[in-house]
């Protein structure tokens, strides 16, 4: 019989090693799913509402979504699943984190209150959906994901960790958006007064600005690409500067650049004779200026 060599042996030791933990954990992990239990809380409720209402959300456990629904209320849509070993365990677990709601003149606050400790369950899952009339100003403060739709108001938005997004908005007044870490994504956006964008992530803005005076501020604070996409011609002045990083722009903006010690400034008349105003800061990453 021919001897098995010595190195196949070895190879053979140290495959039964790494591949019986695995197994191990795989049949653990079917076995966890087997005999979990779910809790599920799922309430919807709805308030009347004037024109123009105001809703104010502080969510710091959930991901929401805040979308354009009929005129005359407000609807708060709360899903929260989670599961552990025991009954017991996954109802303390979705009761961790309470959705509390009150009126306001005119509008509605939401705001999460206990803590966040899943430390008893084995799956957890939350989404809270709000249902606004198109017009409604919002203020928002959440840690996690955000997705703004088909509104048209003052808004105000706190990002810490998650993505913002908003499509199809249209942002009036002294309008704010701080993303924290997270992208911040506007796609299809009109503005019209002065708006702020800010994340320490990548900026993306597509949309338009109202003639007459508007003005969109953008502030890139770490190592973060910034994308702008406006229709030709725009009117404003845009402005960029870069500690550094590289501007690359439709030729049909025709920028013109200027350099000093610490900054790289490009600049543009978006149209003629403008008189609204588009201002980039960035520290590094590249900016990038398109027609659309």
């Amino acid at each position: 019989m021919e001897r098995i060599p010595a190195y196949a042996r070895v190879l053979g030791v140290l495959l039964a090693v790494v591949t019986v933990p695995i197994l191990g954990f795989g049949v653990l992990a079917g076995t966890l799913s087997a005999v979990v239990t779910t809790a599920h809380m799922h309430r919807t409720t709805a308030y009347a509402v004037g024109d123009t209402p105001r809703l104010r959300l502080d969510v710091q456990y959930s991901d929401v979504v805040v979308e354009a629904g009929a005129d005359g209320r407000i609807v708060v849509d709360d899903d929260h699943t989670a599961g552990s070993i025991t009954r017991a365990a996954a109802a303390w677990a979705v009761n961790q984190a309470q959705v509390s709601i009150s009126r306001e003149p005119n509008g509605v606050s939401v705001r999460m209150t206990g803590s966040l400790d899943p430390g008893m369950a084995v799956k957890w899952s939350r989404d809270l959906r709000v249902q606004v009339p198109a017009r409604t100003d919002l203020e928002v403060t959440s840690l996690g994901n955000l997705a703004v739709s088909r509104v048209d108001g003052n808004v105000l938005i706190r990002g810490r960790y998650g993505n913002t997004t908003l499509r199809h908005v249209s942002l009036r007044g002294t309008s704010i958006i701080d993303g924290g870490t997270g992208q911040v994504r506007l796609d299809d956006v009109t503005v019209s007064g002065s708006t702020s964008l800010k994340s320490d992530a990548d900026i993306v803005f597509g949309g338009s600005l109202v003639p007459g005076g508007t003005s969109l501020n953008i502030e890139a604070a770490g190592p973060s690409n910034v994308s702008i996409t406006l229709p030709y011609p725009t009117d404003a002045r845009a402005v960029v500067a870069s500690s550094r990083g590289n501007l690359n722009a439709d030729p049909i903006w025709d920028f013109t650049t200027a350099r000093s010690a610490l900054m790289r400034t490009w600049s543009a008349d978006l149209g003629p004779n403008p008189t609204g105003s588009i201002r980039v800061t960035t520290h590094e990453g590249k900016i990038s200026f398109w027609t659309g």
